[in-house]
């Protein structure tokens, strides 16, 4: 936790300052204001500095906890929340090719520029969202489905084994492009 401390104080700080000056302290406020848009939901979350990120990562993952345990709903469907477990999966199944600057930072683990992540991850965005109209799947279906097989898909993933391949549900569907890591990024979005 000691890589990023400060930012996450910062955006700690910020977060309550906010939803204490503005919000009566409880982000539930900030949902029920939304009225059931998650449009809406989106740009009064873009108000707290952990909230304003491009592809929306934390917001959806906010959007997704207050659907799932039956807080608040949307009329939409919460996105996915694009994290590095899911660029991973992406990356490693082929619904997303990294041009060859990128793919070699993700082979060597090399951080990628501010600018390659934020693109990297707007492309998962995309790959995703268009798995979700192929398959029918809601982006919270999809995201829960990808961020809990993350140990499968870890480092070496199990498809690497043949006596654990099948633990994988996207065995079948997968590119196996495993040397693929993690990506690296230096983000203040946790």
């Amino acid at each position: 936790m000691d890589v990023g401390a400060e930012e996450r104080l910062t955006n700690l700080r910020n977060l309550g300052s906010v939803l204490q000056e503005r919000w009566g302290g409880q982000f539930l406020n900030v949902a029920k204001a939304a009225q059931g848009s998650l449009v809406k939901f989106a740009k009064l979350s873009r108000q707290f500095r952990a909230f304003d990120d491009p592809v929306y990562k934390l917001t959806m993952l906010n959007a997704i906890m207050h659907t799932g345990s039956h807080v608040n709903e949307f009329a939409d469907q919460p996105l996915p929340a694009i994290d590095y477990h899911l660029v991973r999966h992406a990356v490693r199944q082929g619904m997303v090719k990294p041009e060859a600057s990128i793919a070699t930072k993700l082979t060597e683990g090399i951080l990628l520029e501010e600018t390659e992540a934020q693109e990297l991850r707007q492309a998962c965005l995309d790959a995703y969202l268009r798995l979700s109209e192929e398959t029918g799947l809601s982006g919270e279906v999809l995201d829960n489905k990808y961020w809990f097989n993350r140990n499968n898909c870890g480092d070496p993933p199990v498809c690497t084994n043949p006596e654990t391949a099948e633990a994988c549900p996207f065995l079948k569907s997968c590119e196996k492009h495993v040397q693929y890591g993690l990506p690296l990024e230096i983000t203040r979005y946790y």
